[in-house]
């Protein structure tokens, strides 16, 4: 048995989550952080398939504070038995399957006994099929520079050699943080080119982060790899108008100013920054003219875009892809000169949520990747 401070001390060391608080007695003491989660567990190397392992497979957990995790003890013949731990991260960790290790769902145990079992089982196999004469010619992701929840998804297309058709793995590696975000599996012709397509949804169906990612391919029960061809940027978002243009007046800028002045010609396109749903399309003759608002998919924010040069096509209730033109530059409404005006809310727009007063900030760093 683990002495408790000597347990959350481990985790402190190991997660950086154990933190001096407030509360307790004599408002000293510590936080005990929450147990670790398992989101999903798949085969990595010298694998029968994705979550097909034999021993000495490396399988990959994806999840919430690996990083504290102390064990991983797999199902086995004649009891539960533990895995060397590979690597760690908060929101990864690999383990090699033991001797004797069973099928099952494996479970990782952090520094206070507290567990948490995969989702899944993993299957274990006698021996790996060999995965004949396989050899990844090329592989590349286009476009470069890919937009969530844009109408073109990011696209694979690879050319591998092989005496047969194939089962391949395809995996969505966030470069940045060494997580696999997805894992894909189709049957793919050799000697020929190949396409599989990413949304931008983890595992987990959620939205995946934005930043640097790449593609890794290879058969089910071998190993994957990938080239440099194969690297892509994930980004957020858009720059909403898509012709030269310039900066006015930002949050604060007098008359309740809650959002950035973009000024462009009258009748350049103005696109969503964030795909989503409309919620809002009218006209305002005192201040906003014709406006949309558009709550963004996968986020906590509304976009709101003023001063349209017409009233926009799209109706409440619209789904609208990142990219998609909702718009034209104009100066419907109180304004002075061409010029799109554009509000990011946190929350509801004028429904309880607030303006970020950041807002030309952040749509400066979109205008460099856009």
């Amino acid at each position: 048995m683990i002495p408790i401070a000597a347990a959350i001390a481990a985790l402190a060391t190991g997660a950086g989550a154990a933190v001096a608080g407030t509360g307790g007695m004599g408002g000293g003491g510590l936080v005990i952080p929450e147990p670790p989660v398992v989101s999903d567990v798949v085969c990595i190397r010298d694998c029968a398939g994705i979550r097909k392992v034999t021993e000495g497979s490396l399988v990959e957990f994806t999840g919430k504070r690996l990083d504290g995790v102390t064990r991983v003890r797999f199902p086995g013949e004649q009891g539960p038995v533990d895995g060397k731990l590979v690597e760690q991260a908060k929101k990864r960790l690999v383990a090699k399957v033991p001797e004797l290790a069973a099928d099952g769902r494996p479970r990782v145990i952090d520094a206070l006994d507290r567990g948490a079992k995969a989702p899944y089982a993993l299957k274990v196999v006698d021996a790996i099929p060999t995965a004949a004469e396989f050899e990844l010619q090329e592989a590349t992701a286009q476009p470069r520079n890919s937009f969530f929840f844009a109408k073109k998804k990011t696209q694979l297309t690879y050319r591998f050699r092989a005496p047969e058709r194939t089962d391949m793995r395809i995996e969505v590696v966030n470069r940045d943080t060494g997580e696999t975000v997805r894992h894909l599996v189709k049957q793919a012709e050799p000697n020929t080119q190949n396409v599989a397509r990413w949304n931008g949804m983890t595992d987990a169906r959620k939205p995946a982060k934005q930043g640097n990612y790449s593609f890794r391919i290879g058969p089910v029960n071998g190993s994957v790899t990938t080239s440099e061809s194969a690297r892509f940027a994930l980004r957020s978002h858009i720059f909403p108008v898509r012709a030269p243009h310039s900066f006015g007046d930002g949050f604060g800028s007098g008359r309740g100013h809650q959002g950035v002045d973009i000024f462009a010609k009258c009748g350049k396109p103005i696109v969503a920054a964030r795909g989503g749903t409309v919620i809002y399309r009218s006209y305002q003759a005192s201040a906003a003219g014709h406006y949309i608002v558009i709550s963004g998919k996968g986020t906590n924010r509304d976009y709101m875009y003023a001063h349209l040069k017409r009233r926009s096509p799209l109706k409440p209730g619209t789904k609208v892809r990142t990219g998609q033109r909702i718009g034209l530059v104009g100066e419907t409404g109180n304004a002075r000169g061409c010029h799109l005006h554009f509000e990011i809310w946190k929350g509801v727009w004028w429904g309880g949520g607030k303006p970020i007063p950041r807002v030309k900030q952040v749509v400066r760093k979109w205008d460099v990747w856009s």
